[in-house]
């Protein structure tokens, strides 16, 4: 009996150990301490070597996430070589830039459009741009599409005829083809840092945004495995999988608050995580959500996935009703 009892306490003490302290404890006071107690200015000293000649590559930055890394970089002294699809606002941006960061040796805009896919014509004149940069340090793969709203698998051709197509072009093969034409310079240069924009939705499943979800699974799984790849021959080149949750940008339709962090403020606390970990939520509330949807699966048997479908269920049912809405209005 005595012999059970001790059993059955070291299995206690095992569990509380392994998911109070190593699963839940450990990754918050982690957190903790990059976002809120390291020093930004030493971080950056640390992990950041700016100059005129090498430069960091964002696409999709001329909004949200994309834009607020553009801010900081510029601010720390990168030139910036900025891919997006509008002419105009990249223009825009260049141009507040250049005013904002005297600091910013140089920008270079290039528009593109990432629905094209992997064999366009069109990526070798990227690329051909991309070669006359001098150094490449840093590669943002920021740009990606979500649904317009809640929806069947099925059914969002009806919303978006070429979804499909264009969901994997921009969020899958964007990430794969940047990740190609420069991975080879960093190797050569023995130093670099590709920052990988997936989302919470790639390791929470979303379901009506399935092919979102998919498809910030494969940027992911990409940037882990590529981590592994690369970590033994060339420790120096720094990969990193973002993976955040509702963050106050155009693509989410929100605005800030306490549980959504601005786009610049979340972009502020990821750059002080570049050195410390290859896989973060950045924002501690979706570090909080993960740990749920792990407990309520360990627990509870899918609660959360069910929850989550009601709540885009009933997002679809007001999309839907604003549609005909504005169906009734046009007729009249």
């Amino acid at each position: 009996m005595e012999t059970l009892e001790c059993f059955g306490f070291i299995i206690t003490w095992y569990i509380v150990i392994r998911i109070l302290i190593i699963s839940w404890l450990w990754p918050l006071l982690k957190y903790v301490w990059i976002i809120y107690l390291q020093n930004y200015n030493d971080h950056n000293r640390k992990y950041f070597q700016p100059s005129s000649d090498k430069w960091a590559i964002i696409t999709g930055g001329t909004d949200g996430i994309g834009l607020a890394y553009c801010h900081q970089l510029a601010e720390i002294g990168y030139p910036l070589f900025i891919i997006s699809r509008s002419l105009k606002k990249l223009e825009s941006i260049a141009q507040q830039l250049r005013e904002q960061y005297p600091q910013c040796p140089e920008i270079r805009i290039f528009q593109f459009d990432f629905n094209d896919n992997f064999e366009s014509n069109n990526y070798d004149n990227l690329e051909m741009a991309i070669e006359q940069l001098s150094n490449i340090d840093i590669l943002v793969n920021n740009v990606g599409i979500s649904y317009r709203t809640a929806e069947f698998f099925t059914d969002i051709t009806r919303i978006e005829p070429n979804f499909h197509r264009s969901i994997i072009n921009v969020n899958i093969v964007s990430v794969l083809r940047l990740t190609l034409i420069c991975l080879p310079r960093m190797i050569e240069q023995q130093n670099g840092i590709i920052i990988n924009i997936s989302s919470l939705s790639a390791i929470c499943p979303m379901p009506l945004l399935s092919a979102y979800s998919a498809s910030k699974a494969c940027v992911d799984y990409f940037s882990q495995c590529l981590c592994l790849e690369l970590n033994d021959q060339y420790p120096k080149i720094f990969i990193q999988s973002i993976l955040p949750g509702f963050v106050a940008t155009k693509m989410s339709k929100m605005s800030p608050s306490r549980t959504v962090p601005s786009a610049d403020s979340y972009v502020h606390s990821a750059i002080l995580s570049i050195g410390h970990t290859n896989r973060t939520f950045v924002f501690i509330l979706h570090c909080l959500h993960y740990k749920l949807y792990q407990f309520s699966n360990h627990c509870f048997i899918d609660i959360y996935r069910r929850i989550a479908y009601k709540q885009m269920l009933k997002l679809r049912q007001k999309y839907l009703r604003k549609e005909a809405l504005a169906k009734c209005k046009r007729i009249q």
